[in-house]
Order: structure tokens, then C-alpha cells, then sequence
């Protein structure tokens, strides 16, 4: 199989590219040799790589950086995926669009593929107009992330940066959802290719914890001893970007699929292992 991957500008999204990478041929452009803005550059790379995939990764992930240019926030997340999923069709491709939770804005129950869209954050409007154009494609798939927690500046990141903390530290036991690990989300995309089901999935890892219960998983395997107080009134840095609920349901892709995700407790232990591993290795060679 040949995979076109576009978009890829964080290490979530890297670490997707690397495990496809392992399986397939893979054509994964920097934004310096292809503009995703550019109608003919698109179109001439898909059609001269002529992939059975595209997928597609909104490049504005930011939040802060959505609200400082809307214009460019629509034009990078919504209108580039749109031309990507046009040129994909030309070719004959399967086309992946990485979109996320955030489309659905506030809700107080498990989110199924079929709960409204109210998308609440302009980042999360770009992501609702860049499925619209997706969907053109017949042969899409539309990936609702959950919180992808390796993001740079992401959930990781943040609880990450508490190790050492002094004090008690309040975390937010308030908002609850599902999480979601690029090794994770990456054979979840995997299995709907092989598929050959294409419509909308929520991609996350099996089931549900609060932003308390994942920073208290996130220490432990490191280790460290981090005073922390449940915080019955959500507060925590960028609080307002992220719904109380984003409780997924992923029963449409194991009905598909017949494939189980790991639980979230697993992938936090994973992901924090695989980091450990690798600053290991890293401080091995610096001391060479």
C-alpha cells in the first residue's frame, strides 16, 4: 500500500507517519517542499505519487493560534483537507481526515458518531467545515480523535511539567473523556483501511477517565510523588478550551473492526515507558 501522509507538524501526528512508515510505502511531505494551500501543488503530488491513501492532518492544532488568525485557521485546517480529499478522489484514493472530539462541543452524555456537532472553539469549527469537505470524497474516512495526549503542549506535556511541583496541585476531576495514544490511533486507522468502511469513527483507547484520575496514572509510572487535590470545578491552564464531557463511544468501530483498543490505563504506560526508554538512550550517548 502507499500512503501520502500531509499535515504532519507535531509528534503526534509524526509518530502516526513512522508507524505507517514500518508497514507501507510512505510519501510524507514538509509544508517547505509541498504548499497544502496550493491547488496545483496538491493536485500534481497526489497525481504523480498516485497513492491508495491520503490522510490528512489538520496543521493548526493550536487553539491561541486559530483565535489570533481565523482566516488562516480555516484556510490550513478546512480548505487544504478539502483540496486533498478532491485530488485523492482523482486518483482513484482512500481518503483519512485526523479530526477530533471538539467538534461536538458540550454534551452531557457518551458521544456517539451521531451526537450533534456544536463545535464550541474555532479550532473545533475548522475541524466541523474540513469534514464537510472531506465527505466529498465517497471513499473517506473521519476520524474523531480523542484527547490525542502526546500533542506538543498537550495533556502529557502539561501534567509532565507538574513533576516536581511543590504543594498541593489542583487537577480537574470534573472533566471526563476519552484519551487516545498515536500508536493507538494509528493501528485503529489501519484496521478501518483494511476494512474498506469509510464514514465516521471516534477513535480513542477503552474507556473513560477524568483529567485527576489520567495526571495520577501520568506520575505514577513515572514515579513521582505529586500532591495533587481533585478540583470539583474543573479549573486547570486552558480549562476553557476543553469540554467537561468527551466521553467517546467507539462500539461503531469494534463492530466494524472487531479489534478492542487498549485500555487507557495501558497506553498511559506505554507512552510514559517509550519516553522513559528514550531519554535513556539519550543520556547513554551524550555521556559516550
Amino acid at each position: 500500500m502507499k500512503l501520502l501522509i500531509l499535515g504532519t507538524n507535531d509528534n503526534f501526528s509524526k509518530n502516526i507517519a513512522r508507524f505507517f512508515n514500518l508497514k507501507y510505502e510512505v510519501f510524507a511531505p514538509s509544508s517547505e517542499y509541498m504548499d497544502i494551500t496550493s491547488k496545483e501543488e496538491v493536485f500534481d503530488e497526489i497525481e504523480a505519487f498516485s497513492p491508495n491513501a491520503v490522510l490528512f492532518f489538520p496543521p493548526i492544532i493550536d487553539e491561541a493560534e486559530c483565535e489570533k488568525d481565523a482566516d488562516r485557521a480555516f484556510k490550513h485546517n478546512a480548505y487544504a483537507a478539502g483540496l486533498a480529499a478532491v485530488a485523492a478522489a482523482r486518483v482513484n484514493a482512500s481518503f483519512v481526515l485526523f479530526s477530533s472530539y471538539k467538534v461536538y462541543g458540550n454534551t452531557k452524555d457518551v458521544i456517539t458518531e451521531d451526537t450533534p456537532l456544536l463545535p464550541e472553539t474555532l479550532y473545533g469549527k475548522t475541524l466541523l467545515e474540513a469534514e464537510k469537505l472531506a465527505l466529498i470524497n465517497e471513499k473517506s474516512l473521519v476520524l474523531r480523535l480523542g484527547e490525542a495526549f502526546e500533542r506538543d503542549n498537550g495533556m502529557l506535556a502539561s501534567f509532565e511539567s507538574l513533576i516536581g511541583s511543590e504543594g498541593i496541585v489542583k487537577i480537574s476531576d470534573v472533566k471526563k473523556g476519552s484519551f487516545v495514544c498515536s500508536d493507538t490511533a494509528a493501528k485503529m486507522t489501519d484496521k478501518l483501511l483494511d476494512s474498506g468502511e469509510y464514514g465516521v469513527f471516534n477513535i480513542a483507547s477503552s474507556g473513560h477517565a477524568s483529567w485527576f484520575e489520567f495526571a495520577n496514572e501520568v506520575f505514577r509510572h513515572y514515579d513521582a510523588e505529586v500532591h495533587t487535590y481533585a478540583d470539583e470545578e474543573g479549573k486547570f491552564k486552558n480549562s476553557k478550551n476543553y469540554p467537561d464531557n468527551f466521553r467517546l463511544s467507539i462500539e461503531k468501530f469494534k463492530k466494524v473492526t472487531g479489534f478492542v483498543p487498549l485500555d487507557w490505563h495501558d497506553e498511559v504506560k506505554h507512552t510514559v515507558n517509550e519516553k522513559m526508554l528514550l531519554l535513556s538512550a539519550e543520556k547513554a550517548l551524550e555521556e559516550k
